[in-house]
């Protein structure tokens, strides 16, 4: 499958999943066990570019790939995983050093 076919596959499933009630969401949602979601991205060349940790314990991951495709995922403490977007053109924001005071 091509990185745009997937993205579009994946778009339709987050859109569905929004349009849900949220009973329904993870069961519409892209979800499975992280390291299977991962293995699936790699085969994509995205790799994970920026990670963080919510308060409750939720991993949040960007995987990026060479060609600017890229993906969050969210996965519980528990590892269960879910894409909770997919896009393009992804880039880094450049920042400014600040001058030392």
């Amino acid at each position: 499958m091509s990185t745009r076919a997937l993205t579009l596959t994946l778009a339709t499933g987050i859109s569905l999943a929004v349009a849900m009630p949220a009973k329904a969401e993870t069961e519409t949602m892209n979800c499975a066990e992280r390291e299977a979601i991962v293995a699936k991205l790699t085969n994509y060349k995205e790799e994970a570019e920026a990670i963080g940790l919510n308060k409750d314990g939720t991993l949040l991951e960007v995987f990026v790939s060479p060609q600017g495709t890229w993906t969050v995922l969210l996965s519980s403490p528990q590892g269960q995983s879910c894409i909770a977007a997919i896009g393009e053109a992804w880039q880094l924001k450049i920042t400014s050093q600040r001058p030392e005071s």
